[in-house]
């Protein structure tokens, strides 16, 4: 590829920028590869995501309280909340370098509101938020000492902000991602993502209006994976994800109560590659280090991926 093309498409990516919670290639779970999508080649992607946010800390309502005089311990109240997840990607190599693509969420939420509410059940569905992403490889793992891509996406505020829960979180998002990649042995892999992610203000959140005008920390997301060949067909792999975020302002420059966090997740999972097109996948997401209001102990993820 020319240098000036090259210029150009990497001014593109970024001003693309880039989400991070879900594979360019037959990575799992929130990582991404350096290798290369030969032109003119697809990869579709099916995966499924079920999350029982069974960890709740001591806030006195969801995500947000006043104060600390005003916390209480949710864990004494029955709380439910299962979030499943059904993400569908598309992505298309433009040229050896070049990939652009999009996420399409559709979400199926199941709550028990909070005992001040009445302990409600709700439940919603329908599509979340997309994303728009791009990707540009700039060294080739199979020809150099590793491989590297630069990438990113806007997240789209798709979802609906009316139902109860809402889809989606009525804000923009914008991330930046860096990938390397290492192929260490004929059978063993290295992968490590960077990334960087910007979101917006909620100008309006309709579903409960002191979240509007909330000024969200940044979050940086980093990942790194072991891919190993234990067989023809069948992959092994192993993935250390990690969350830092810092905490969020309300519309007063008060902090939110825990929205700053750190979260770590090990990700063992498989791969067994059906024929030289398909691939299905199976893992683990085990949560280490709690940060979040609501958070999970385990959610399994499936996923098939297609490259033709």
């Amino acid at each position: 590829m020319p240098r000036k093309v090259k210029a150009l498409c990497l001014a593109v990516c970024l001003c693309v920028l880039a989400a991070p919670r879900a594979s360019v290639a037959p990575i799992m779970v929130d990582n991404a590869t350096a290798e290369i999508l030969p032109k003119g080649k697809w990869d579709i992607e099916f995966h499924y995501g079920y999350y029982p946010m069974t960890r709740v800390k001591e806030t006195a309502f969801w995500g947000y309280a006043a104060g600390d005089a005003t916390m209480l311990r949710m864990n004494d109240h029955n709380v439910r909340y299962v979030n499943q997840v059904w993400l569908t990607e598309a992505y298309y190599a433009f040229s050896d370098e070049l990939l652009v693509g999009g996420i399409i969420p559709y979400t199926a939420r199941d709550v028990r509101k909070q005992f001040f509410l009445g302990h409600e059940d709700v439940f919603s569905d329908g599509i979340g938020d997309c994303a728009l992403r791009g990707c540009l490889n700039l060294l080739d793992p199979a020809k150099e000492f590793f491989g590297a891509a630069i990438g990113g996406a806007i997240l789209f505020p798709t979802g609906s902000e009316d139902k109860d829960p809402p889809t989606g979180n009525g804000r923009y998002e914008f991330t930046m991602a860096m990938v390397f990649t290492k192929h260490c042995t004929d059978r063993l892999k290295t992968h490590v993502t960077l990334c960087y992610t910007l979101p917006t203000r909620n100008r309006g959140y309709r579903y409960w209006n002191m979240y509007s005008e909330v000024r969200p920390g940044n979050e940086f997301h980093y990942g790194v994976v072991a891919e190993y060949a234990a067989m023809e067909r069948i992959n092994l792999l192993f993935e250390v994800n990690g969350y830092v975020a810092p905490e969020s302002r309300d519309r007063d420059d008060r902090k939110i109560p825990y929205t700053g966090y750190n979260k770590v997740d090990l990700v063992p999972g498989i791969q067994f590659k059906l024929n030289t097109t398909v691939t299905l996948e199976a893992a683990l997401q085990v949560t280490v280090k709690r940060g979040r209001d609501f958070d999970y102990d385990v959610a399994p993820v499936f996923g098939a991926v297609m490259v033709f």
